[in-house]
């Protein structure tokens, strides 16, 4: 038997031999029948002690045995400075860890793995060992010693599985030491690796820095773009921005925020534009001008970040994207205290965006929230803002044209809104200043009689009555006949709607005489019955007219008793 074989079995047979009494007991008499009634005595409650401090004192006593078995000699070194390694690290991370004894732990490590790797240089386990050599060198704060293991491992074992962790590992050393040229390469062999590999995202991000630190602008652009193709694209279209973890984010974040300072800093949306032609379409390019724009902003050039907004629109008037960069662009503009800018960003939105526009069409009923708030918005500031210069003298019926048309457009889309009925109102108040008295008049009728519960309502239904009375003053003999039957319709609807303002008797009054007037007989004698039937509320020369065309219809009619009593009413109803 050889020498260790023979120590081996000594300490096996050692802890398996019973003691002297435990042998002389064993010799007592027993039979069968015995075994039956006995059990073996398991103590539950008891707990195996042999932990990973005893496993790596059994590792350091084989070590002392001349002539080991060279394999399991390199086993128990691997083992060793595994279990030296663990401890260093659980001692680290010990709330108030001896830092002293973590460094003990992790010096035995490094011996382990020097050792290993003197004794079999060429074992095929060599990466492994020397990636863990590496990091027990980290922890023991030698990081130059660190640095060297992990070039002798990228250098002699290219086809390592810990190749790409390690040349991550060395380029984040290098990028940390501002050796950027260094750290670009070692990025890049991690990206050399494949797309399996877990650090490729990171590395591409710090591939793109480096090459950013060295002003390699065309190259750093083209790696954040890529990076930020691998995170913002899914299926060739733009990843749903709920779905990036948050530490993606951040990621897309930063690299858009490198790409806003390069192209600041060569000529913005050109340069922007330039670096997109040789990349090729990317979905998210609207999140590249607004992040320049942004940057614009936060440097406080105002106008540069307006037109770094614009030219997304420009470039992409049709997605979703483009109104809402106009708007930044209109607030840049705000920021910047450029009032006529601001205006005439509102007026592109309107004209671009805004109801009747090819993209309202084009995404008509999924308008996006923010557009429609901004184009709705904005209409009215470009109303209001022409109506005001109307009422001030200047150029008159220019702003109230002006002003005019963007209170259509606004009500074309926004009909439905809650500013609706005083929009509507403002426009007829300007169509009856410009002395266009029928079309103030349909406005008027659309503001009384089509929104529910306006408060303004009734005063609109009367001014509609005050225009058509306008309108029948001005309308050419062949079109005044028509104007009048509309006001007349227009009159019995208010009268009808609004049956307690203390203008209908006089509106109904004035109708009895329209009718009457018009030839229409029967109506006519029907609302002079209503004028009547207000009583009081119809002063002594309203209850005349209505007597009048009674009695006058009464009698046309035939209907001579009838117009007996009205003439006698009426009679009695003449001043003395």
């Amino acid at each position: 038997m050889k020498p260790r074989s023979l120590a081996l079995f000594v300490a096996c047979s050692m802890a398996l031999a019973p003691t002297a009494d435990a042998a002389r007991k064993s010799r007592q008499p027993a039979t069968l029948a015995d075994l039956a009634g006995r059990s073996a005595p398991l103590d539950r409650a008891a707990v195996v002690t042999a932990g990973a401090a005893q496993a790596a004192e059994g590792y350091q006593a084989f070590l002392q045995i001349e002539g080991a078995d060279p394999a399991l000699r390199a086993q128990a070194l691997r083992r060793l400075g595994d279990l030296r390694l663990a401890d260093a690290e659980a001692a680290i991370a010990r709330d108030g860890g001896d830092a002293a004894v973590a460094r003990d732990l992790a010096q035995q490590a490094i011996d382990a793995y020097r050792r290993l790797l003197d004794e079999q240089p060429s074992s095929s386990a060599a990466d492994s060992v020397l990636y863990q050599l590496a990091r027990a060198l980290e922890l023991n704060g030698d990081a130059p010693g660190a640095a060297a293991v992990l070039d002798r491992l990228v250098t002699h074992h290219p086809q390592s599985a810990y190749f790409a962790e390690a040349q991550f590992r060395r380029g984040e050393a290098f990028f940390s030491k501002q050796r950027y040229a260094d750290a670009e390469r070692a990025y890049a062999a991690v990206l050399s690796a494949g797309a399996a590999s877990e650090f490729r995202e990171q590395a591409q991000y710090k591939f793109a820095w480096s090459l950013f630190k060295q002003n390699q602008d065309d190259a750093s652009v083209a790696a954040f773009l890529v990076l930020l193709d691998g995170l913002l694209v899914q299926d060739g279209a733009i990843r749903p921005a709920d779905q990036l973890a948050r530490a993606e984010q951040e990621l897309a974040d930063d690299a858009l925020r490198a790409l806003a300072i390069t192209f600041a800093a060569n000529d913005g949306p050109p340069a922007l534009q330039a670096s997109l032609a040789r990349h090729g379409p990317a979905v998210y390019e609207s999140r590249l001008y607004a992040a320049l724009g942004d940057l614009y902003v936060e440097k406080e050039r105002y106008q540069d970040a307006a037109e770094a907004y614009r030219a997304f629109a420009r470039r992409q008037p049709m997605d979703p994207q483009a109104p809402l960069l106009l708007v930044r662009a209109t607030e840049a503009y705000a920021k910047g205290g450029f009032a006529s800018h601001v205006l005439d960003g509102k007026r592109q939105l309107a004209e671009g965006y805004g109801p009747g526009s090819a993209y309202w069409i084009a995404h008509a009923g999924q308008i996006d929230a923010a557009v429609s708030a901004a184009v709705q918005s904005g209409l009215l500031d470009l109303a209001k803002h022409h109506h005001a210069l109307a009422q001030k003298g200047d150029a008159a019926a220019v702003e109230r044209d002006a002003a005019i048309r963007w209170y259509r457009l606004y009500l074309e889309g926004f009909d439905s809104s809650p500013e609706a009925p005083a929009t509507r109102l403002l426009l007829a108040d300007l169509l009856f200043d410009g002395q266009r008295y029928e079309e103030a008049a349909v406005e008027y009728e659309r503001t009384a009689y089509g929104y529910a519960g306006n408060p303004g309502a009734s005063r609109a239904g009367y001014a509609a009555l005050v225009a058509y009375a306008e309108a029948e003053t001005r309308a050419p003999a062949p079109r005044r006949a028509e104007v009048s039957a509309r006001a007349i319709e227009s009159a019995l609807q208010f009268a009808a709607t609004f049956p307690d303002h203390a203008e209908t008797p006089g509106v109904l009054t004035r109708t009895a005489k329209a009718l009457f007037d018009a030839g229409d007989r029967q109506r006519a004698e029907s609302v002079a019955q209503r004028v009547l039937a207000l009583g009081a509320r119809a002063d002594a020369g309203q209850q005349r007219v209505a007597w009048t065309v009674l009695a006058h219809t009464y009698f046309d009619a035939g209907r001579y008793a009838e117009a007996e009593v009205a003439y006698s009413e009426l009679a009695r109803r003449l001043p003395v």
